[in-house]
């Protein structure tokens, strides 16, 4: 049976994201190059706050750069 998963590229298991990586060894390295950036902003400026789902996507949210779908509840098995 097809994948018929919303979040991946048809035939894949490489999640549809905002620069159209297909080739899932091209998105990992493109997402290693901005948490790298995004971790080291956070050692500079680390976030204070609740720590709770809002928190944790706020801290998060730069990979809408990747993904738009990681700032939002999943309704995937990935």
């Amino acid at each position: 049976m097809a994948n018929m998963d919303p979040y991946v590229y048809p035939g894949t298991d490489v999640l549809r994201n905002l620069r159209d990586f297909r080739d899932p060894v091209s998105l990992a390295e493109f997402e290693a190059d901005v948490t790298s950036r995004r971790l080291r902003q956070l050692e500079r400026k680390p976030k204070s706050g609740k720590f709770d789902i809002p928190h944790l996507q706020s801290t998060f949210a730069f990979h809408e750069q990747i993904v738009s779908v990681l700032t939002k509840p999943s309704t995937s098995s990935l």
